[in-house]
């Protein structure tokens, strides 16, 4: 038994020893400017589009209120949600860029941001289609 605790502490004391020795990457001024420029072009888009959830989330639930249970209401509700939904897992797993200067260099940071901004410009048009599309519907009614 004591040997057994003897093996744990040497490895959680070794695991702990590799993570403190690490050395924290550094960062030029000019990559913290590209990376900071790059994270402030995606909340601009972000900013943009955000406002418009409140609305979506208001014409769902007109169309689940309302009687109509057609294939084209039911396919916009479906389209209204996930649209709301892709703008709120977007928001709760972007990253600041500060977050991870320590353990990424410049090239996997922008890297990163690149991918961010592709993606919110995906929840951007899947917003705004949705918005479109369910603004026709829901002043009709």
């Amino acid at each position: 038994m004591l040997r057994t605790a003897n093996i744990l502490f040497v490895g959680v004391f070794l695991m702990f020893c590799a993570f403190s020795c690490a050395e924290p990457v550094d960062h030029t001024s000019e990559q913290l400017y590209a990376q900071d420029s790059l994270f402030k072009e995606i909340m601009i888009i972000h900013d943009e589009v955000m406002p418009l959830t409140s609305t979506l989330v208001k014409r769902k639930d007109i169309l689940e209120k309302s009687e109509n249970t057609d294939e084209t209401t039911l396919k916009l509700i479906q389209q209204l949600e996930t649209a709301e939904e892709a703008m709120w897992d977007w928001m709760y797993s972007i990253k600041r860029p500060e977050q991870s200067r320590d353990t990424l260099n410049h090239n996997q940071i922008m890297d990163y941001l690149n991918t961010e901004y592709n993606s919110i410009l995906e929840v951007k048009t899947l917003m705004l289609n949705a918005s479109n599309e369910s603004k026709q519907i829901t002043e009709n009614d």
